[in-house]
């Protein structure tokens, strides 16, 4: 096996971040892992399943035989992650993010061995009309070194409404 990337420039999706505090800034972590990605660095991705016992998972990640990988996703598939039972009270970072290495199309997306966002977008209003916390998440996220742009929106819907034009004007 050669060293040479799966794709000749990277793939780019789209994924759904929570944006949580650490160490006094906010940063962007996974939906389904406890994991903060970097700043300024790629996130390489490794297989979970070698942390459970009797598990296996020796081998580089993403495996065609396995679910691991750093994953991203079509617009409309992202949209199912901010849809009914998504928690209203919050809204979380949507962006585009970069796939590059070994890269594995899968039936819903993509899943890469590296990745780091491309652009971000934060919704302006969460559920209580607070703007100031959006501000103050896109400020942080600025810390990436890739455009962050605050989204004039309030429902789920209006979110993936707003990015397809967003990305259709691109």
């Amino acid at each position: 096996m050669s060293g040479a990337p799966d794709y000749p420039e990277p793939v780019v999706g789209w994924r759904v971040w929570f944006a949580r505090e650490d160490q006094g800034r906010t940063r962007l972590r996974s939906l389904f892992h406890d994991l903060c990605w970097p700043v300024r660095e790629p996130l390489a991705a490794e297989c979970l399943r070698r942390r459970l016992p009797f598990r296996g998972g020796d081998h580089s990640a993403p495996a065609a035989s396995c679910h691991c990988g750093i994953y991203a996703a079509s617009l409309e598939r992202v949209g199912s992650y901010l849809g009914p039972g998504w928690p209203r009270e919050r809204r979380e970072p949507v962006g585009r993010v970069s796939l590059w290495g070994r890269v594995v199309e899968c039936e819903q997306g993509w899943r890469a061995s590296l990745a780091y966002p491309e652009r971000l977008y934060v919704p302006l209003l969460d559920a209580r009309g607070d703007e100031s916390r959006a501000a103050r998440v896109a400020l942080d996220l600025t810390d990436y070194g890739v455009p962050v742009e605050l989204l004039e929106v309030d429902l789920a819907g209006d979110i993936i409404a707003e990015l397809t034009a967003v990305a259709a004007a691109a």
